[in-house]
């Protein structure tokens, strides 16, 4: 009887305790069904023997938490909480008896949740807001595909090359419009012109963008005004000075073509024209016509047999006797002939092997023969030298002065030096 009893005891003091749990959850602003707990039941014989320990059968008993009601039809179904009720003894498992707390403890942890709640809402309802906010924005990363990616590298190496080439563009407008322009000049090597004489045949005054001429016109320009000079380079030197690097001119040869004496610099370049050849220059016989006669022009002939056999011999004959050569004779191509400082007239024959020819009569002559002699160097056959010495030559001496040398057409009526032979009329 004792017994039963404490079991109805604990089952008024479950009802009290649910009670206050209902109320308590009902104070927070929310009404939930009433709940119910599940207590374990000892059943009744149920002991503990021994040092054995026997697992205890237990009941589960449904208690409602506050009223147990019914339901209608439009209301949702009760949550229940089990409440395990022992059923039987355990001497040896102190019970435990819930304490239901009192209205005041349970208004005072109300109060302060409520506190805490608002004071937690006020401190942080920004961060929570954008928090939430950028979970939402931000997205998963998409996976690109490889034709994409070599897409985007694609328009990304057009874009670069783009602004690379427009930059480009951007500079060199600037540099030929406002940047540079020229600020001085400067004379490099020996010229028989002044500065000013130079500048005003260059054509481009000061203050003129330094990228706006061209060089190589430049150059023509000037060496065509400026006969006496043998060659022209101009150079730019950044910020603003334009450099001319001259070589000088100087008389070297004589021709007559076409009744006028033509005075020639040691490139064939025609420096002025004489009234009657000059003292001191070697005189060239034979050679043909030309179509351009003005100083500041090459002198070239019709011919380019005639033109390249003048450049072989005149070159052969400077590097063996750079000096006192006062006559050289082309008119005959196979009777090559020269006089030397008025002493000695030299016979070369044709242009094979012209500067072995001219080797040897160079190392006879300075060898051999003494300061005041006087003959004819016959050195037409290779290896061989034959001296005749004799009265000084002259003019009348050469072969052209033997004939008239004359360029006529021939029966086919073709002309222009193409098939031109030079024939001597006795």
């Amino acid at each position: 009887m004792a017994q039963n009893r404490r079991k109805v005891r604990n089952k008024a003091d479950i009802a009290i305790y649910t009670q206050d749990m209902q109320r308590q959850a009902s104070g927070y602003g929310y009404e939930s069904a009433p709940r119910r707990r599940s207590i374990d039941i000892p059943l009744e014989g149920d002991t503990y023997g021994g040092n054995v320990r026997s697992s205890a059968r237990r009941s589960n008993i449904d208690v409602p938490l506050g009223s147990d009601k019914r339901m209608s039809s439009t209301q949702v179904g009760v949550s229940r909480s089990r409440i395990d009720i022992p059923i039987g003894s355990e001497p040896q498992r102190q019970r435990i008896v819930p304490r239901a707390p009192s209205n005041t403890q349970t208004a005072q942890r109300t109060v302060k949740r409520a506190a805490s709640a608002q004071t937690e809402v006020k401190q942080q309802p920004l961060k929570k807001k954008s928090a939430k906010k950028r979970t939402q924005t931000v997205a998963a990363p998409r996976r690109i595909s490889r034709s994409e990616a070599r897409r985007r590298r694609k328009r990304l190496a057009l874009i670069q090359a783009g602004i690379f080439l427009t930059a480009i563009a951007i500079g060199l407008i600037l540099s030929v419009t406002v940047l540079f322009p020229i600020q001085s000049y400067r004379i490099d090597g020996d010229t028989v012109y002044s500065q000013e004489e130079i500048i005003m045949a260059f054509g481009h005054a000061e203050g003129e963008n330094i990228f706006r001429f061209n060089i190589k016109d430049s150059e023509e320009d000037v060496l065509q005004s400026l006969p006496y000079i043998e060659s022209l380079r101009i150079r730019r030197r950044l910020p603003g000075t334009v450099v001319f690097i001259a070589e000088p001119a100087v008389e070297t040869y004589c021709v007559q073509v076409g009744g006028q004496t033509l005075v020639l610099s040691a490139g064939f370049k025609i420096l002025r024209i004489a009234d009657a050849p000059p003292e001191g220059l070697c005189i060239i016989l034979g050679t043909g016509h030309s179509a351009i006669t003005t100083p500041g022009n090459l002198f070239v002939q019709t011919s380019e047999e005639q033109q390249k056999l003048l450049q072989t011999v005149t070159a052969e004959v400077e590097t063996w006797f750079p000096e006192g050569i006062t006559y050289i004779d082309i008119s005959n191509p196979y009777e090559i002939t020269i006089i030397y400082e008025t002493r000695y007239l030299i016979k070369l024959g044709t242009v094979n092997s012209l500067s072995y020819k001219l080797e040897m009569a160079a190392a006879t002559i300075n060898d051999k023969l003494g300061p005041y002699e006087a003959g004819v160097l016959d050195a037409s056959y290779t290896g061989k030298v034959f001296y005749a010495a004799g009265a000084a030559p002259t003019i009348q001496d050469l072969p052209a002065a033997a004939g008239q040398v004359e360029w006529f057409e021939d029966e086919a009526g073709i002309s222009e030096g193409n098939d031109v032979e030079i024939q001597l009329e006795s």
